[in-house]
């Protein structure tokens, strides 16, 4: 059955008495309370790692594996007093870690191919000219070969 007047999707979002509108602001309120957690503390846990949800006095943090949940249960500590700090939670919250099933951290190419500047290719021409090991020389000669010639040059 339709609607003789159709609401805007912002309409329906932003009302109070509405279910999403709530859910929406929840979301948007966990989103800001990741930032501000993560901007000061280790990149590289912020990008397998975040708050799920606070409530009754439990901080609820998800990880995208078990490796990672590991290393976010060293740093539970520092995370309950810079949620304190920031007056998201009080001194009684509890922590529990969950194991995401994969929704945490975006895929990337695990093995990337790696790049040789220029300038680390000199290098180990260089290097190569010191070598008196001949079967090491030509190694060095060859990897330095294989300089990325798209990268740029690095301003020092």
């Amino acid at each position: 059955m339709r609607r003789a007047n159709p609401l805007r999707v912002s309409a329906v979002l932003s009302r109070e008495h509405d279910v999403l509108g709530p859910m929406l602001r929840k979301a948007r309120w966990l989103d800001e309370v990741n930032r501000l957690l993560w901007e000061q503390m280790d990149k590289s846990l912020a990008k397998h790692c975040r708050v799920a949800d606070v409530s009754n006095e439990r901080l609820i943090l998800e990880a995208c594996s078990s490796a990672w949940s590991a290393r976010l249960r060293f740093r539970v500590p520092e995370i309950l007093a810079r949620l304190e700090g920031l007056g998201i939670i009080s001194g009684h919250c509890s922590a529990h870690i969950y194991i995401s099933a994969g929704q945490a951290a975006p895929l990337t190419n695990k093995n990337p191919k790696p790049e040789l500047s220029q300038a680390n290719s000199e290098l180990l021409r260089e290097v190569a000219g010191t070598v008196t090991h001949i079967p090491l020389k030509e190694v060095l000669l060859k990897l330095a070969q294989h300089a990325s010639t798209t990268q740029g040059k690095r301003k020092d």
